[in-house]
């Protein structure tokens, strides 16, 4: 369970579930790894990277293994 301020200004958590900051993504070849062996949802491991989206700008972040922030991405103001 963590916290994190957005750069808007928002506190992104992850304390209750459901949440609607995280997201669960896997790239292919981790899933490829991890669901030859998997037979029950329960089972499935964490991603090896955390996803989080601000529901108040929609700015996403992604943190490491090690909860480090590794990238953000912002919302293009043309679209």
């Amino acid at each position: 369970m963590a916290s994190f301020q957005c750069k808007c200004g928002y506190i992104l958590s992850n304390s209750q579930a459901p949440d609607d900051v995280t997201i669960w993504a896997y790239t292919d070849r981790e899933w490829d790894e991890i669901t030859t062996d998997i037979t029950d949802i329960v089972d499935l491991p964490n991603p090896r990277n955390s996803v989080w989206r601000c529901p108040s700008c929609e700015t996403i972040y992604v943190f490491d293994e090690q909860n480090k922030l590794k990238k953000r991405y912002i919302l293009d103001p043309e679209l």
